[in-house]
């Protein structure tokens, strides 16, 4: 039955699967790959309420939960061995929870490995199986919806730990299996909204508050639903700060374009809602994967706009790049940094408090355990930066 079952999974995740661990979760698209890009707005979204601040407990090893970077660690028993395995390296917030990983790992007294499937799904699943066999203790599965439920299957079969990177590990009911680690979507979304709207006079010296003239276009990708679950947060924050502006709201989904996921399909999304609504007087464009940051800000750089488009976007490792690089310009001014040393941090340490004994697949992370779950999702939230501030908090962003 397993065999029939793995040839099912793996037939759906030819069509469903995107592997962009980094982001978020996948439940597939209905969307042809090719279809033109919808240039009209979005309309009303569910507003929700706004995020209240972060609620994240602060890192303790010595209270009433263990897996935190604080944790004591034996470094007389032999190493673990853990490995993290994800769809691309290619992507930057993929590669640099790696390079954590690494530089993590002796703290932890841990062997560390990584692997890039390159989008071979059969692989990934069967790779897992052979950590096991080369006597891996744990195993982080940065996955979407699609693949996680036999990825963490196989793990568990296995005997290893499973530990979710930026996807849930949830089963086919949608009940969480593994412990996680995840964005705090919609709350990241509304933040990065929100700094726009509190921020924007500072580039454009103009009050638009009541401006019934002012679009979001927000870069998503709806084949994956942690990248999606961002876009009602800004939504929200648009309806919040710019009331008469509210629907409109441009939907640029990833998805419609042959691209997909790639810098070249925000670019070409960004221009066409540009240059084609000119009843839209400014433009705010958010990101949901900081990387296509890059393409919406050369796209209107080329349509000459950029004294009429402000661009953010959600985590922050290509901002940076695009900032480091040199860039002097007002359109990419902000992102909402998610930092995934704190990732890496929460993951290596849960893995080991498991593997110690000191917790269990459903103990771990008590404070982040939802009803009805076998596991906790941790979540985790930005900080907003910008090219005044963001070297001093990279500067932090160490492993010590």
């Amino acid at each position: 039955m397993k065999h029939v079952k793995l040839i099912a999974i793996i037939l759906v995740l030819v069509l469903l699967f995107s592997m962009v661990s980094a982001c978020g979760s996948s439940k597939g698209s209905d969307k042809p790959a090719d279809k033109p890009a919808d240039t009209t707005p979005a309309g009303d979204a569910d507003k929700g309420e706004a995020p209240k601040g972060d609620d994240t407990p602060a890192p303790s090893g010595d209270g009433g939960t263990v897996g935190y970077i604080t944790d004591p660690v034996d470094m007389d028993r032999d190493p673990y061995k853990i490995a993290y395995l994800c769809g691309s390296l290619n992507w930057v917030f993929n590669r640099t929870i790696s390079d954590y990983f690494k530089a993590l790992a002796p703290k932890f007294n841990v062997e560390y490995t990584e692997y890039d499937c390159n989008n071979d799904f059969d692989a990934y699943i069967v790779q897992i199986s052979t950590f096991a066999s080369n006597g891996f203790d744990a195993v982080v599965l940065g996955t979407d919806d699609a693949l996680c439920s036999r990825a963490v299957e196989v793990a568990h079969d296995e005997g290893m730990v499973a530990i979710g990177e930026s996807t849930a590990l949830k089963d086919f009911d949608g009940v969480t299996q593994a412990p996680s680690v995840v964005q705090d979507q919609y709350g990241n979304g509304y933040l990065t909204m929100q700094w726009l709207a509190e921020n924007y006079q500072k580039y454009w010296n103009e009050d638009l508050s009541q401006s019934s003239a002012v679009g979001l276009i927000g870069l998503t990708f709806s084949g994956v639903t942690g990248i999606q679950e961002r876009v009602p947060g800004m939504q929200a924050a648009l309806a919040d700060y710019f009331p008469n502006s509210k629907d409109n709201f441009f939907e640029g989904d990833l998805v419609s374009l042959g691209a997909g996921f790639s810098v070249d399909s925000a670019y070409q999304l960004t221009s066409t809602f540009i240059t084609t609504n000119p009843q839209i007087e400014k433009w705010f464009v958010i990101a949901c994967v900081d990387d296509w940051g890059t393409g919406a800000t050369r796209a209107a750089e080329a349509a000459k706009m950029e004294d009429k488009v402000l661009v953010s976007c959600i985590q922050g490792d290509a901002f940076v790049n695009e900032m480091n690089g040199g860039y002097t310009g007002n359109v990419w001014v902000s992102c909402c940094y998610v930092p995934a040393l704190t990732f890496a941090q929460y993951m290596m340490a849960g893995a080991v408090a498991i593997l110690d004994g000191r917790a269990t697949n459903e103990t771990l992370w008590p404070e982040y355990l939802e009803p009805g779950d076998a596991a906790a999702t941790m979540k985790v939230q930005g900080t907003m930066l910008t090219r005044d501030d963001y070297k001093e908090f990279v500067a932090g962003q160490v492993v010590n």
